[in-house]
């Protein structure tokens, strides 16, 4: 996963972060190339902000170590439609697009060894694990939509696998209470994925 928190407020930058996320899926078929299908996935989504720097006219100039990670743990269970073409006896294509909702279960701040926690004047929970708990500081729930492209190939009567690139952007902020200063916060996420499965008769 690659993913990215978007917010056209924010005061220092921002860059996305690689990731994981990992989940089981299902997919019934309606027809002979339309499918609906069900996922249950957990996510690390996130993001690295850094300071910058400013010239004499306050144009912003470059980054500024040290820079902060955040880590946003979430269980999501995306529903989609998906179509599907052969490209031949073996492979296949598909396009997917649906709804996300999302449940958020932790978030992790993590400093950079040489600064404390960007918010250390507010009430949080810390501990030794080199990391600040913030997760009551945002939003619970999230819902987004995603499209996915993808290409696959089937191993024999049974069992296949293909790979998938999927587009997600949440359409709720993760703002509450006015935690964050910029404003709106909202995930956005490229994902690649490889899954390995089996057709049902």
């Amino acid at each position: 996963m690659i993913s990215y928190m978007s917010d056209p407020k924010f005061l220092d930058t921002n860059e996305s972060k690689y990731s994981y996320t990992a989940g089981i899926s299902y997919e019934y078929g309606i027809s002979k190339y339309f499918f609906i299908g069900i996922e249950a996935n957990y996510e690390n989504r996130g993001y690295v902000r850094y300071s910058l720097s400013y010239d004499t006219e306050m144009q912003a100039m470059a980054h500024v170590a040290p820079a902060t990670s955040f880590d946003f743990r979430y269980f999501s269970f995306p529903v989609k439609i998906t179509g599907k073409i052969n490209l031949g006896k073996k492979y296949y294509g598909f396009l997917s697009g649906g709804i996300m909702p999302a449940y958020l279960v932790l978030i992790k701040e993590i400093p950079d060894a040489a600064i404390s926690s960007l918010y250390s004047s507010l009430p949080q929970t810390s501990n030794n694990s080199g990391f600040v708990d913030i997760t009551d500081k945002a939003q619970r729930f999230d819902f987004g939509m995603f499209g996915d492209i993808g290409l696959g190939y089937k191993l024999n009567e049974r069992f296949f696998v293909d790979f998938t690139f999927r587009k997600q952007q949440s359409l709720t902020s993760m703002d509450k209470n006015g935690f964050f200063p910029e404003g709106t916060h909202y995930n956005t996420a490229g994902v690649l994925t490889a899954r390995i499965g089996a057709f049902l008769k």
